[in-house]
């Protein structure tokens, strides 16, 4: 006997009658996300598709999990079907891989997905029969299945040269767009070799791109793995336009790409093929490895992007920071004894502890700020010439949307906030400590 059945109603006509009318039971559906394998807070796009047709809600913008909520609710009938577009796949124009379809029964469903790092795994995002469990008095329809590296394959836009054709701006240089559409058609090489033709802002020379290996996409994916096929026409084709055409402009001939699409590490951005790192940049004149971590690591080794005079400023800043925390702790404990207080003969004197303590609180971070320009003025002054210029063309750039490098941190090019010298302080920073990293602006998909 089903657990539930279509409830009833009762309605009186105007002769008196009492007719009994069906409403159709309706049953949630559940699909609850653990990515704590990779990142717990992975901001995941999602459209969700009922009976085959995406609701009106994710029609042309899908949503995305974030942090306060891993889970995606729907309320439907029995029989009807439920799927998910997911990362890439969500957007409006592609959406060719439903994945974790489900087709309600007479009772709730929850559809637990669990992410999986390794290669081996037999799942392609296709459930396998439920288990009945009962849950608050209730029983409900469980199913469990997993996020691997295979289902981020599917779930991850492969762009054709047609596609890369048409999302490529007006304008782009036609040798840098030739040498994008390659991506698309398939490289022989993982490289890039272009001739530049001279133009009114620059004379003819030539690029050498080399792309690195993705070890995270090789070790997650069962499937024939290759760079060329698999990983590089993943990413969004504006991300490389963008990345070749401030290089041109910079006169940048040697370019390291050490990572575009990837499944398994980090945030969405690279996950969802609108990420891009470089770890290298030469000219004519000059080169750029990009790395700074011996900024804060001691055991780094010493490289020409950190000078012994701006060390010596940052620790002085980093030394700053850490008196004013700590004078702010001294102020919070004399606030504690304060309200804490039951001896009125005491008020006084924790009065003046406190008042004391706030002085000292804002002296110390007067110090700080002080400490922190002198630091500023010094990264400024010494950032290499190449990077500052190709910094500049990105941010220029319409199809970038952030810019994170060893010196600077821009969460948004697109507004007039200016790039926050990398302190490599937060989690974010430390991890563009040693590469430069574009963010392709793609609102359709986050």
């Amino acid at each position: 006997m089903p657990d539930e059945k279509a409830a009833a109603s009762c309605v009186l006509t105007q002769d008196g009658a009492v007719t009994t009318v069906l409403i159709s039971a309706r049953f949630s559906v559940c699909y609850e996300f653990d990515t704590t394998a990779t990142n717990r807070d992975l901001a995941l796009p999602y459209a969700v598709a009922l009976n085959g047709k995406v609701l009106a809600a994710h029609a042309d913008k899908p949503r995305v999990l974030d942090a306060k909520g891993r889970t995606i609710r729907v309320s439907v009938e029995a029989g009807d079907e439920v799927a998910l577009y997911l990362n890439s796949d969500a957007h409006p124009d592609f959406r060719t891989a439903p994945v974790y379809a489900v087709k309600v029964r007479n009772r709730d469903v929850l559809v637990r997905i669990v992410e999986r790092k390794g290669r081996g795994s037999h799942r392609k995002g296709v459930l396998e029969p439920p288990t009945c469990q009962l849950r608050d008095g209730k029983r409900i329809d469980v199913y469990d299945d997993e996020l691997n590296g295979d289902i981020w394959l599917k779930i991850s836009h492969c762009y054709t040269s047609a596609e890369a054709q048409a999302l490529l701006p007006v304008g782009l240089e036609p040798t840098i767009r030739a040498a994008v559409l390659s991506i698309y058609h398939g490289l022989p090489r993982p490289e890039l070799l272009i001739r530049l033709n001279a133009s009114d802002t620059a004379t003819a020379s030539s690029m050498h791109v080399t792309f690195d290996d993705s070890d995270n996409a090789r070790a997650n994916i069962t499937a024939t793995y290759s760079l060329q096929k698999l990983v590089l026409p993943r990413t969004h084709p504006s991300g490389y336009a963008a990345l070749l055409s401030a290089a041109r402009a910079a006169g940048i001939t040697e370019l390291r790409v050490t990572s575009a699409w990837r499944p398994m590490l980090g945030s969405i951005a690279h996950r969802a093929g609108l990420g891009i790192d470089v770890s290298y940049a030469g000219a004519a004149d000059n080169a750029v490895q990009f790395n700074r971590v011996a900024l804060t690591d001691p055991k780094a080794p010493d490289t020409a992007n950190v000078g012994a005079k701006e060390k010596a400023l940052y620790a002085d800043f980093d030394h700053a920071v850490q008196a004013r925390e700590n004078e702010e702790k001294a102020r919070d404990r004399a606030t504690k004894l304060s309200q804490a207080n039951r001896n009125p003969d005491d008020t006084t004197r924790l009065r003046q502890d406190i008042e004391s303590a706030n002085k000292r609180v804002q002296t110390a971070k007067l110090e700080q700020k002080e400490a922190e320009k002198r630091w500023n003025d010094e990264l400024s002054a010494d950032q290499p010439r190449l990077v500052r210029s190709l910094r500049s063309h990105l941010c220029k750039n319409k199809s970038v949307q952030q810019l994170f490098d060893p010196w600077y941190m821009d969460t948004d090019t697109k507004d007039t906030t200016p790039p926050a010298a990398n302190q490599q302080r937060s989690a974010n920073e430390k991890l563009h400590s040693n590469h430069l990293h574009i963010t392709v602006h793609e609102p359709k998909i986050l």
